[in-house]
């Protein structure tokens, strides 16, 4: 049962009590599950004392901190305003009013100006419990980028960051064309291709697409008129324990997964005997034969040969002292503490892992593991830490290479990334600043039509407080990596910068609540990354979308997530092309739906029957009903709209009843070159006739997720006359 210190815990820290749910139905959350969230963002309150105890924790908390933790700042001609809580023992009620503060401004820069209240402005209110209010502005002009406003008062000094952002996020129309090859007969609105990277295969592959294969693909593509090319979340993982390998729940957002090494690009593997000797040896080649012709990505096996390649060749490297050591030894000194921190990290996993093989991650390392690790006195070898640095370094240099070569060859927007929603609970991210994680809850999505069980992601959030608190530190990082590489960026589950569906740690994936997160903070960091790097930001908001995020993404000028196949109403029929919205993208499907040969064939259906992924009372049967209605529906929409012949809605029977033809496929292509939206995005799976889903959500032992990969190597006849035929279609009237 609550009690009022718990309600003012859960709203203060902005627990939902309810919520509608997929179907538009009000769901109320169960007390025990408030209790646990509660007790997982670090304020228990399972009895009145403790909830009272944990209430007035948090109160001192914010009284302590004077200033709020973060200030927007809107307008460089405007003035910034600022509210304090001040506690009457500091300074008392009377002498606020004249205003004894001294504030001055911290520039991102190391510059320092000052800031002076504005004449008048000073507003002061008495507060209750011995804590007065008051408000002001401040006279200052701040240039964009992230500042600190330091505040002097009675010999103490206090702190805020300030988040300057003056506009709206980087459009295509801001984008650079110079250069760019694409001639005037192409469409003329921006497409481009989504694949999973680990998904590409070709003769150098070594059982796993690399940077060198999307190269390859990226040359071929633009040669067609493709704008960019979308990828899976390319964070890396644990490199320790790959078998959690999703691509949505990484090891770090913040570091790149050298798995996508492309090997015969490295310099010095020509040059290594050491690395040449290895490749002699006809079991190795065996291997990385088994591994190249196997259906599904086998991580641990890929990374145990490539291991032995890279680590011979590193020895190389660093045997010399040439202009590329100077290169490394600059990324190194620019990386500092956190790559140092991150590759002692690994070595220390990979260490534990030889000591025990079920040793999965820090939260089973021994405490005095973890201490030592932290005070930089593990017992490590040096060659190892330098050798994961030098790992980073080339995905580094390599994926600068890919991102030049697609904006050389002319496409507009070039790499399109897509950014993991968190890391994995056993992450380095999670065990630099664990103290910010919710590690006793897991972030997840309620029951809904990809999965009506609900879906628990696995990974836990971070606390909204101390993400604040830290001045958006963790989420400004993983944003500027991603745009360090990229033209355009998917933020997935774009919800999640207002509330997140979190489920405690031992319950059911539909026994969770939403917690409130700061849209309107997060939202400026998105721009303010959005206008240094000049990228587009992708929100993915499908669902139940709040007002305010659809608000907030309208002014900031993110792009929204049309998906075809969700465009489709009761009886199967699809919208009309008017009513996509513009400023968006539009793509047929997802990583998490069926790919569209799939679709027509029913088979996620089949699937999720045969995972049992359908409640008691959903009877497969009826979704196969309607599944034939929608695909009679697609048929009419795209003869409607003429990018299709009538001829195949003549014979719609027959039609239906076989597998998809290309044609369709393409029609589908032309459609979206046809809708409104501002960009549009093709699976590549779609292209080629895939059949196989990428991803089901919410299951991770009974499908092969993130493992599949394409039927087709780049050199095959096929693969490049699919890519071909695809993009002549687009141009067709």
């Amino acid at each position: 049962m609550s009690n009022r210190y718990q309600q003012a815990l859960r709203r203060i820290l902005g627990i939902s009590t309810s919520y509608n749910d997929a179907w538009d139905q009000p769901k109320q959350v169960a007390p025990e599950v408030i209790n646990a969230l509660l007790t997982a963002l670090g304020y228990p309150a399972s009895t009145e004392q403790e909830a009272q105890w944990s209430l007035e924790k948090l109160i001192a908390e914010k009284r302590n901190s004077l200033m709020p933790a973060v200030l927007l700042h809107y307008g460089a001609e405007n003035p910034l305003t600022l509210s304090l809580s001040v506690p009457e023992l500091l300074c008392p009620f009377d002498h606020l009013k004249d205003s004894p503060f001294e504030f001055s401004v911290e520039l991102e820069s190391g510059d320092r100006q000052s800031a002076k209240v504005v004449s008048g402005s000073v507003k002061v209110r008495k507060g209750k419990s011995g804590t007065n209010r008051v408000r002001l502005q401040l006279e200052t002009r701040l240039p964009e980028g992230y500042h600190s406003l330091v505040l002097s008062l009675d010999g103490r000094v206090y702190r805020t960051e300030i988040i300057a952002c003056y506009g709206p996020c980087s459009t295509i129309e801001d984008l650079s064309t110079s250069g760019s090859s694409i001639s005037e007969e192409r469409p003329e609105k921006p497409w481009g291709v989504a694949l999973q990277l680990y998904s590409l295969k070709s003769v150098s592959s070594w059982g796993i697409g690399d940077f060198g294969d999307l190269k390859k693909l990226g040359s071929m593509l633009a040669e067609q008129g493709c704008s960019f090319i979308g990828l899976n979340p390319i964070h890396t993982p644990l490199l320790f324990n790959l078998d959690n390998y999703s691509p949505y729940s990484p090891g770090s957002r913040k570091f790149i997964n050298p798995l996508y090494i492309s090997i015969n690009a490295i310099p010095e593997a020509h040059s290594s005997p050491e690395y040449e000797k290895l490749l002699s040896d006809d079991g190795l080649l065996n291997e990385i034969s088994r591994q190249n012709d196997s259906s599904l990505v086998n991580y641990q096996a890929v990374w145990t040969l490539k291991r032995r390649a890279l680590f011979c060749i590193f020895r190389e490297f660093n045997s010399r002292a040439n202009v590329r050591c100077k290169q490394f030894e600059r990324f190194v000194i620019e990386g500092g503490e956190l790559l140092d921190c991150y590759a002692r990290f690994e070595v220390t996993g990979a260490a534990m892992k030889r000591r025990e093989s079920n040793c999965w991650g820090f939260p089973v390392w021994p405490e005095l593991v973890q201490t030592n690790l932290r005070n930089n006195k593990q017992d490590l070898s040096q060659e190892e830490v330098l050798f994961i640095k030098w790992l980073q370094w080339v995905a580094h240099t390599q994926l600068l290479e890919v991102k030049n070569c697609l904006l050389n060859a002319g496409m507009k927007v070039g790499l399109y990334l897509d950014l993991a929603l968190s890391s994995d609970r056993a992450s380095f991210d999670a065990w630099q600043d664990m103290d910010s994680y919710a590690m006793a809850s897991s972030v997840g999505a309620p029951p809904d039509v990809l999965n009506l069980k609900g879906q628990n992601w696995g990974f836990a959030p971070l606390k909204p407080e101390a993400l604040k608190n830290s001045g958006f530190k963790e989420f400004r990082q993983v944003i500027s990596t991603a745009m360090r590489y990229a033209g355009a960026i998917r933020l997935d589950h774009i919800m999640a910068l207002m509330r997140l569906y979190c489920i405690p740690q031992g319950m059911a994936a539909g026994d969770g609540a939403y917690v409130r997160y700061f849209l309107r903070e997060l939202m400026a960091v998105v721009a303010l990354e959005s206008r240094r790097n000049n990228c587009l930001v992708i929100g993915e908001d499908l669902g139940t979308v709040p007002t305010m995020v659809r608000q907030e993404m309208t002014e900031r000028k993110l792009y929204s997530y049309t998906v075809v196949q969700f465009m489709s109403d009761w009886s199967g029929e699809f919208r009309d092309s008017s009513q996509y919205p513009a400023h968006s993208l539009v793509t047929p499907g997802t990583h998490d739906t069926a790919t569209l040969p799939g679709w027509w064939s029913e088979d996620d259906i089949a699937l999720r029957q045969q995972l049992d992924l359908f409640p008691e009372g959903h009877n497969p049967d009826d979704y196969r009903n309607g599944r034939k209605q929608e695909k009679r529906g697609l048929l009419r929409r795209l003869v409607h709209e003429g990018v299709l012949a009538p001829y195949f809605l003549d014979r719609a029977d027959e039609v239906c009843s076989r597998p998809i033809e290309m044609e369709i496929v393409h029609a589908v292509g032309r459609f979206c070159q046809k809708v409104p939206s501002a960009l549009a995005c093709f699976p590549i799976e779609d292209i080629l006739l895939g059949h196989k889903q990428i991803n089901i959500p919410g299951i991770t032992t009974d499908y092969p997720c993130w493992r599949v990969k394409q039927e087709y190597s780049l050199e095959d006849e096929h693969f490049v006359s699919s890519l071909r035929s695809f993009s002549a279609a687009l141009s067709e009237r």
